[in-house]
């Protein structure tokens, strides 16, 4: 295959040559353009038919061909997520051995303007403005000299960049070199969201055989309901990676929010202080709005509203990072609640998610009026096992029927 990587300044033409004729200009072009849009080609046709477990090594192996062809020295991928604070640097491709890649957790400048889905193209670094001189020093320290990086942007969403960088001189990045990195940036972007895509997919199908296998165990109606809950607490925080879990028992008319049973992971401190105690007078933002049925889903303790100072205070005293708390109501009133908090990183509360805690709040709810009514036993009449099967129905929700 041609390689179509050039060595341009900004006029245009080789550094150290007299410019070329037209006849001359036009023939190096259509050339070099016909090479990369074969390249182009070539490379949509691997992703788009990628499977998800060959995906890293074929980003691996064309980072490999386009810092060869383009003539970079270093080549990197870094990914964003909603759930991170700083990018999750994943693949690079290298010439001999070279520093650790930019696209790093303290690389904010550059960061800042990808998220923002600008390009910067650095020639030298006495083109960068000199309110970044921490990343000035970083490049400096790391050898880089030059660098060009661009943002992958899927469906008008910034989900991660590509970088280019030389150590060994300084060098322009021609509109055409930037346009073309710009298009390969955008594939690698789409392959990235599709397996993202899948893996929502796939978790939250283990969720929906994870609520069969609760639905199960609660038909077990000989079985000691507060041990068949604590195991059911403990399987939920383990597969959401949760730090703690708690089932409160909710009474609207006398406004109070109460926890029962709590399950903590390993390594964190067991403080059961505030079970089967009233907490509504401690929360009362947050009981609100769970006593009219609204889950409370927090990413991060800056989502909390002005009046939920108590409830932001108890996060951040505790170190919790993300919360979530869903009701579930049965009889026509809100009489549980889930709740799950986690320390150690943020969470994402999709709509998939807030759903399927609401089923099994709702579970352990109902199991426990049912096993103090041997009238309901055989009814079992609020929830059933059917309701929670048929991955058809649960494909539909998440690609179409109702978000994710």
């Amino acid at each position: 295959m041609d390689s179509f990587k050039t060595t341009e300044d900004a006029s245009g033409y080789d550094v150290g040559e007299s410019p070329p004729s037209h006849n001359e200009v036009t023939a190096k072009r259509t050339s070099s353009n016909s090479s990369f849009e074969d390249f182009l080609a070539e490379l949509s046709e691997v992703f788009a038919t990628c499977v998800a477990g060959d995906l890293e090594g074929e980003i691996i192996r064309w980072l490999d061909r386009l810092a060869t062809e383009l003539g970079a020295e270093l080549c990197t991928i870094g990914e964003f997520y909603e759930t991170e604070k700083q990018p999750r640097f994943m693949y690079q491709w290298q010439r001999g051995d070279q520093p650790e890649p930019l696209i790093t957790p303290k690389d904010n400048y550059i960061r800042r303007r990808l998220i923002a889905g600008q390009t910067i193209s650095i020639a030298g670094l006495d083109e960068i403005p000199v309110e970044a001189v921490s990343t000035r020093e970083l490049l400096k320290q790391m050898g880089i000299r030059s660098g060009l990086w661009v943002p992958m942007l899927v469906e008008r969403s910034v989900v991660g960049g590509m970088g280019l960088t030389m150590m060994s001189q300084e060098r322009n990045w021609p509109t055409q070199i930037i346009q073309r990195c710009q298009l390969v940036a955008e594939v690698f972007g789409n392959a990235l969201m599709r397996r993202r895509k899948l893996a929502v997919i796939e978790e939250l199908e283990r969720f929906e055989s994870l609520i069969t296998d609760f639905s199960f165990k609660f038909m077990n109606f000989d079985a000691d309901i507060d041990a068949i809950i604590d195991e059911v607490l403990g399987d939920l925080g383990e597969f959401l990676g949760m730090d703690r879990v708690g089932y409160l028992k909710v009474n609207a008319q006398e406004n109070s929010l109460m926890p029962t049973r709590q399950w903590f992971a390993e390594g964190i401190e067991q403080d059961r202080s505030v079970q089967y105690t009233d907490v509504s007078a401690q929360f009362p933002w947050l009981t609100a709005r769970i006593i009219g049925n609204e889950p409370v889903t927090i990413d991060e303790t800056d989502q909390f509203p002005d009046v939920a100072t108590n409830e932001r205070q108890y996060c951040e005293n505790l170190g919790i990072q993300s919360f979530i708390m869903v009701p579930a109501m049965l009889g026509g009133k809100v009489v549980a609640a889930l709740a799950l908090d986690s320390m150690n990183s943020l969470h994402i509360w999709t709509d998939g998610i807030v759903r399927r805690l609401q089923i099994v709040t709702g579970m352990i709810a109902n199991a426990q009026g049912t096993s103090t009514s041997a009238a309901h036993r055989s009814g079992y009449p609020q929830l059933r096992c059917s309701d929670f099967q048929g991955v058809g129905r649960f494909h539909q929700f998440v690609t179409g029927g109702g978000g994710r």
